[in-house]
């Protein structure tokens, strides 16, 4: 897998890629973060409709990828991937959190906080369960 960025020095080396694909790739204990935007798991079939029309590049919500959150990855392959002290982000939906803290904890790994990201100017809610900031 080729980095999207790589430091002159060498010691930062960034993937912009798909978790599933690169992680398993990585020697073990080699790296010492993983942030990551899994899908959340929380779409559902229908139409989002704003004001009774439809939102501009939101219209269908049946998208198989993002129905089921994927936790394997972080047990199975981050771990293992991750140094010792290395950090973990994961972003996900707040009905997620448990479910994401126990994947950390099977994992091996010890989850430390939970980071809320209060978004000052979101973007308009395009379906139900997404929130915007007050």
């Amino acid at each position: 897998m080729t980095a999207t960025y790589a430091s002159p020095c060498g010691r930062l080396v960034l993937y912009h890629a798909d978790n599933l694909e690169i992680v398993p790739t990585l020697a073990p204990a080699s790296i010492d973060a993983v942030v990551s935007a899994p899908p959340y798991g929380t779409t559902e079939e229908g139409v989002a409709k704003l004001n009774g029309s439809t939102v501009d590049g939101w219209t269908e919500f049946g998208h198989e990828w993002d129905r089921e959150l994927p936790l394997a990855w972080i047990e199975c392959h981050a771990a293992r991937a991750m140094k010792d002290g290395a950090a973990i982000i994961v972003w996900t939906d707040q009905k997620q959190i448990g479910l994401v803290w126990q994947a950390i904890k099977q994992g091996g790994m010890h989850p430390l906080s939970i980071v809320y990201w209060n978004k000052t100017d979101p973007a308009i809610n395009p379906r139900k369960n997404f929130c915007s900031a007050v």
